[in-house]
């Protein structure tokens, strides 16, 4: 209940991030380590076997999501910019942590 005043109504936004940066590489790097096959390509060719792949057959279950990687995505995509300060003044002192990515990835990976 830390977002809420003692009357009942809330007057702040608390928003959860994670301050612990994990970019996708990082993730796809964590499959890797917890013997996932992957393989890692440039942006563009695996874009490039993306759209031949799903152009084949409009059939294809990622057909309908295919404009989300026409455009330059690594470069186009912005994760938004988040003030969680409210949630740490909240939370602080109550020996709450947010864990880093590396830290967990492991339990729902392995």
């Amino acid at each position: 209940r830390i977002a809420e005043q003692a009357d009942g109504t809330t007057r702040q936004a608390y928003h959860m991030v994670n301050p612990h940066l994990f970019r996708f590489v990082d993730f796809f790097e964590q499959l890797t380590k917890y013997g996932w096959a992957v393989q890692m390509v440039d942006y563009l060719d695996w874009r490039q076997q993306l759209m031949d792949l799903t152009l084949a057959s409009t059939d294809n279950a990622l057909y309908p999501l295919l404009h989300f990687v026409l455009d330059d995505l690594p470069n186009r995509s912005k994760a938004p910019e988040l003030d969680a300060s409210n949630t740490a003044a909240a939370l602080a002192g109550s020996h709450i942590v947010c864990p880093s990515m590396f830290d967990v990835m492991g339990t729902y990976l392995s």
